[in-house]
């Protein structure tokens, strides 16, 4: 799917328009379907930690123990900044590399919040 939404500007469009069971409206939509990409990687990364803690059990005792823990550590590390990424491009579609080509004129989900409350701020002096 992810592949599509970077490709096919079209079906991103009809996928956010169609996502009916999140409550965030479309443009929430349309930022979660901005950051499939980033939330695939997330997922991988989330694969590895359940895989490297299987083999943790099997593996037990010895220098192979500490490796996998260091790649479990590794793999916990990068589906946390994983999703620091995610959230960061559906609320303001930063970094613009993690988004398809033609979604990176939009702006973020909370972008149009903090623009709206710092007029009000810079209007009221």
């Amino acid at each position: 799917m992810s592949r599509r939404v970077w490709r096919d500007p079209d079906f991103a469009r009809r996928l956010s328009q169609r996502m009916t069971g999140l409550s965030y409206g479309l443009e929430g939509n349309r930022g979660a379907v901005r950051a499939s990409a980033v939330l695939t990687v997330e997922l991988v990364f989330l694969g590895g930690i359940f895989v490297t803690g299987g083999l943790e059990e099997v593996w037990q005792g010895g220098s192979r123990e500490d490796v996998l823990l260091a790649l479990v550590l590794l793999m916990v590390a990068l589906f946390l900044l994983a999703a620091a990424v995610n959230l960061s491009v559906v609320w303001f579609n930063i970094p613009r590399w993690t988004v398809p080509s033609h979604m990176r004129g939009d702006t973020g989900v909370k972008t149009e919040v903090l623009r709206s409350r710092w007029a009000r701020l810079t209007r009221k002096r």
